[in-house]
């Protein structure tokens, strides 16, 4: 076996740290895609019943004048927080390939 062989047969057994992390954050945007659908998802299944119980509730006939002066205290009364503000940080990650250095922010 020559050196070009061995070197390949190490990097198949062994992954360098960089295709580890390669590897990591696709799973992670995967991760998230999935997370966004699910949660794009159940979004619209609240939005449906909360319409239904609306309308059975004989809601739907309330003017929009009306609605729009209870909002805030029907927001007060089911405690709800804009989703906005409930963010989670992200974390990034950066490979500088001139210096084999990797930064965790």
């Amino acid at each position: 076996m020559n050196t070009s062989e061995i070197e390949k047969k190490q990097k198949k057994i062994s992954p360098s740290l960089y295709d580890e992390i390669e590897a990591a954050e696709q799973k992670v945007r995967k991760l998230k895609e999935k997370l966004k659908l699910m949660q794009s998802r159940e979004k619209e299944k609240n939005k449906k019943f909360v319409f239904e119980l609306i309308c059975n509730e004989h809601l739907d006939i309330v003017p929009l004048k009306k609605w729009e002066e209870s909002i805030e205290a029907i927001k007060s009364l089911l405690n709800t927080k804009i989703a906005s503000t409930d963010k989670k940080p992200e974390l990034k990650i950066e490979k500088k390939s001139d210096t084999n250095e990797v930064t965790v922010e």
